[in-house]
């Protein structure tokens, strides 16, 4: 039996993570966020890409509280995307932010809106320094819709007052 599970722990160990490598291979990503900060203005950047064709998504900005007053850009390569900016509220992060969810403004993609294969969308958001000064935290991301109207985060981090 020592035999035995000398060699099948180590093959099981190995398949485990082919397979867990394989499903991260179907998440949307981003990444980490640039800060530009002035006196008048904070200006944050991040780029989403890895979407996969079939799926719907949204990209978001917001606070716990509301969301707060932003200008939004969404961008492919050099040129705007054409869709307007929601409102909406993202529930499920308890796990990733220990919040229960995130009031936030962002985009729904879903089929022709993503990007093609190795394309990613950047998102700029602009907030003047005395509204981002309201907040001890902010929160960006990108969601994936599970069916039913179930979104769950598949990347995003938190942006601490300190940060800018």
């Amino acid at each position: 039996m020592k035999k035995l599970s000398r060699h099948v722990v180590p093959g099981f160990t190995v398949l485990a993570l082919v397979a867990g490598w394989a499903a991260a291979q179907e998440r949307a990503s981003m990444s980490a966020p640039v800060i530009r900060s002035t006196a008048e203005e904070l200006i944050i950047s991040a780029r989403f890409e890895d979407f996969v064709a079939d799926r719907s998504y949204r990209i978001g900005f917001g606070a716990v509280d509301k969301a707060p007053e932003m200008t939004l850009e969404l961008m492919l390569g050099d040129e705007p995307v054409s869709l307007e900016a929601q409102d909406f509220v993202q529930g499920n992060t308890s796990a990733w932010w220990r919040v229960e969810h995130v009031n936030a403004r962002g985009y729904f993609l879903k089929g022709e809106d993503l990007p093609e294969e190795g394309g990613a969308l950047v998102l700029r958001v602009r907030l003047n320094r005395s509204e981002a000064e309201k907040y001890d935290r902010l929160f960006i991301f990108v969601a994936r819709d599970y069916g039913n109207d179930r979104w769950y985060l598949e990347d995003g981090t938190v942006i601490e007052k300190s940060d800018w």
